[in-house]
């Protein structure tokens, strides 16, 4: 093999092929275990983000259950519009029948001459 086609290493010396293979061989692996390293620590990272969106995420359900829980159902809602109408209504009957009863009683004690009417 001609010195123009012999392989060199990182110093520019000429080396046989197995030295220059093992060469190759360990800056390869070098570049692998530095890619491995890094990429692991990116795992971890986004693992602690997708950990820390989920724990958000957690506490919005969290939240969401909560209110839920301070709510009246549609049905419990109607059900006291129906009472709230209901006793609307027995408070106008008597108050109704109070006014007639306020009426006839002044109405008799005028007659009977207790109270003074307009003249």
């Amino acid at each position: 093999m001609d010195s123009m086609h012999q392989p060199r290493d990182e110093n520019g010396r000429f080396v046989d092929l197995k030295e220059f293979v093992e060469l190759l061989v360990n800056e390869r692996t070098e570049a692998h275990r530095a890619l491995h390293t890094v990429e692991k620590e990116q795992l971890s990272e986004a693992r602690r983000i997708v950990d820390d969106r989920l724990q958000q995420m957690n506490e919005f359900r969290g939240a969401l259950e909560d209110q839920a829980g301070k709510m009246v159902t549609r049905e419990l809602f109607d059900t006291l519009v129906d009472k709230v109408e209901e006793l609307r209504r027995t408070r106008a009957f008597w108050a109704g029948g109070a006014a007639i009863a306020g009426f006839a009683i002044s109405l008799i004690l005028r007659l009977l001459g207790v109270t003074a009417g307009p003249s």
